[in-house]
């Protein structure tokens, strides 16, 4: 009877030892260690759903690869979707780490990958991001430029039209005045305009109010048929609004700020995109090594257990000893399923920022070791050169400058509307349309 209480009371203590180790009650099985089989060297302590470790082929139990943590961070992903909108299989098998072929990948190699296929930027932070900035905005900010600064070229217009009158007879036109009810009228238009920087406007144009008129009826009098011609010059000069070189330069110079902050903005995402590769490559081969790290030393941990079996039948240590070390073994277990999830986490990091395939059947495996030299800088330096070329300090300079052209357009626009206009026309009318030609050219009849 006394045994069997000092037996109990060895169950107890146990219990208790592998509960304050695991942080709470319910997450270990409590070892019958009143059972014969306990003291055989091929009884292994089991554990709970909860620290259930990985197979030993090294790949992810169904119920945690399926789950929502092996999406990035802050993601939860439906089943067939990964972060980046791509179909993929929903059932598509967890990669096995101890048999899965490797992948060696310098890191050169996977800066240039991420490279190529930079026209969608992908960062890292906490998950794999999409940018919304790509390759396309500095071209669609230089073609804006472009169409800006075509605002001082000429500009040409042409028109032409034609219309058969024929309508019933003693037809009037307004307050009861008689009309020749068949006509035919024609017009011919085109004309010259051009923008200087000073903001004055030259045109030039060829436009008569009526270029030919005929009536098969015939007329009475005058003209039949009545070709026009007319040619008029103006100069116009803004005085106040829209008069200066500044205020008529300003969309230009406008649309070129614009341009260099997209194009500053392409090179900091670009810039934020090789960092998350570098980061990406180096997690990975950090969590490669802690595997590897955890690996080396569960043989030490089994063999700790088979000593202290051995020691309890050997009746020189106690229960208390027993379970510790296979506390301590699970421990490890557990710390290994947890490094061989962060080992397929980084690597589907690194897939996503390269582009490639969450799920090859192949690991990547970096192959080059992280430099131990100490690297000598010089600070003044460095601060001049992160000065002048960090892509978000340009992007606010020419953000400000944007700001500035604004504000020489608005003070503009504050100004009344007095402009100085010249304006020249002279004409020409006779039956035939080169006669009436000749006549525009004397310039004899101008007002």
């Amino acid at each position: 009877m006394r045994r069997g209480r000092s037996l109990n009371v060895c169950r107890l203590a146990a219990s208790l030892a592998l509960s304050l180790v695991l942080g709470g009650s319910g997450c270990v099985r409590v070892l019958d260690l009143g059972t014969p089989h306990w003291f055989g060297r091929s009884h292994k302590p089991t554990v709970s759903a909860a620290t259930e470790e990985l197979p030993p082929n090294g790949s992810l139990p169904v119920a945690l690869a399926s789950s929502p943590m092996m999406s990035p961070a802050g993601t939860t992903n439906a089943p067939g979707w990964n972060a980046l909108g791509t179909t993929t299989p929903a059932t598509m098998p967890a990669i096995n780490l101890a048999t899965a072929p490797r992948r060696p990948l310098p890191l050169q190699q996977a800066v240039l990958m991420g490279l190529h296929k930079s026209e969608i930027v992908r960062t890292l932070s906490g998950s794999v991001r999409i940018e919304p900035i790509t390759t396309l905005d500095p071209a669609i900010a230089d073609a804006e430029l472009r169409k800006e600064s075509a605002r001082f070229d000429p500009r040409a217009s042409a028109a032409y039209f034609g219309s058969r009158i024929n309508q019933p007879p003693d037809s009037f036109f307004g307050p009861g005045l008689s009309t020749n009810t068949r006509r035919d009228e024609a017009n011919f238009a085109a004309g010259l305009e051009k923008l200087w920087p000073w903001g004055t406007t030259t045109r030039l144009t060829y436009d008569p109010s009526l270029g030919y008129l005929f009536f098969p009826q015939g007329t009475p009098s005058g003209l039949n048929p009545a070709y026009t011609t007319a040619t008029v010059f103006e100069v116009r000069q803004p005085l106040l609004r829209a008069g200066g070189w500044k205020v008529n330069t300003a969309p230009i110079q406008i649309a070129a700020a614009r341009a260099d902050q997209s194009q500053w903005e392409v090179t900091q995402v670009t810039l934020a995109q090789l960092r998350s590769i570098t980061d990406a490559y180096w997690k990975l081969h950090a969590a490669m090594i802690a595997l590897q790290a955890v690996e080396s030393v569960l043989p030490l941990a089994d063999e700790v257990v088979r000593i202290e079996q051995l020691r309890l039948e050997s009746q020189r240590s106690i229960y208390m000893d027993v379970a510790r070390a296979s506390v301590n073994l699970e421990n490890l277990k557990r710390q290994r399923s947890q490094a061989q999830l962060n080992v397929v986490q980084r690597e589907y990091d690194l897939r996503q920022l390269l582009g490639l395939p969450s799920n090859d059947g192949t690991l990547l495996t970096p192959i080059d070791t992280p430099s131990q030299l100490k690297a000598n800088f010089d600070v003044a330096t460095l601060m001049q050169t992160a000065y002048s070329r960090r892509p978000d300090l340009n992007r606010r300079r020419s953000r400000r400058e944007e700001q500035e052209w604004r504000l020489v357009a608005a003070r503009n626009g504050k100004l009344p509307q007095l402009d100085l206009r010249a304006l020249t026309r002279t004409s020409g009318l006779d039956a035939r349309l080169d006669d009436s030609l000749n006549q525009l050219s004397t310039f004899e009849y101008t007002d």
